[in-house]
């Protein structure tokens, strides 16, 4: 069983996530539901969760904070962000506070999971609708400031690796698209995390929006 959480200050959309994602699947159990932060840092003392889904905006509370205070106290529970903001500013602030993912409240079902999915297997997932204008960032500033990436220590194989680690593709789907084996595409993968002190995916991406890889 996959052991979720969300916290959302609307009921009737929380009620509804659940009984969404339980009848799509039946690994799937909500462990944990409520709008009050004070009663999930409780819960967390006691119980693991396998992913928390965490709304921005939890009137009075802020969900940047929230996630902040996890992350302050060591806790690495994969999180995903709902929220109906698409602006870039806002996906970039809770990627660096340390999100795992960023999804829109207006998405599909099928895309949901998939976040889900993406998550819990690569450990990053950023909505298909934000992925587009974020990457071309990275592109942009990369060609923009090749002295950046020079003091960065990455190569350009790199970057494009970074590009597509970004865009949540696989070892083996980034293989495919730049003709490397998947093992050396591995390989890239373990550079990019030593290079950049990261210990898994998500503080990759962390990273290269901390470092002005993402504008």
């Amino acid at each position: 069983m996959i052991q979720l959480g969300i916290l959302d200050d609307h009921e009737l959309f929380r009620t509804g996530v659940i009984e969404l994602l339980t009848s799509i699947s039946s690994e799937y159990k909500f462990n944990f539901s409520s709008d009050q932060p004070e009663q999930l840092y409780l819960f967390l003392r006691h119980t693991p969760l396998d992913l928390l889904l965490l709304d921005i905006n939890l009137d009075p509370y802020n969900g940047i904070e929230i996630l902040e205070k996890l992350r302050k106290e060591g806790n690495s529970l994969p999180i995903v962000m709902l929220t109906m903001h698409d602006q870039c500013a806002y996906v970039k602030k809770f990627i660096e506070a340390g999100a795992n993912g960023y999804v829109l409240k207006s998405v599909s079902p099928d895309d949901l999971t998939l976040a889900i999915q993406k998550v819990l297997k690569n450990g990053f997932y950023l909505d298909e609708k934000l992925t587009i204008s974020l990457v071309n960032g990275i592109k942009s500033n990369a060609k923009a400031n090749p002295i950046h990436q020079q003091n960065n220590k990455l190569t350009e194989i790199e970057t494009e690796t970074l590009i597509l680690i970004c865009e949540g593709y696989t070892a083996q789907e980034i293989s495919e698209k730049i003709y490397k084996s998947p093992r050396t595409i591995e390989g890239y993968r373990q550079r990019l995390l030593d290079k950049t002190d990261s210990k898994n995916i998500a503080a990759l991406v962390s990273w290269a929006f901390k470092n002005n890889l993402v504008n």
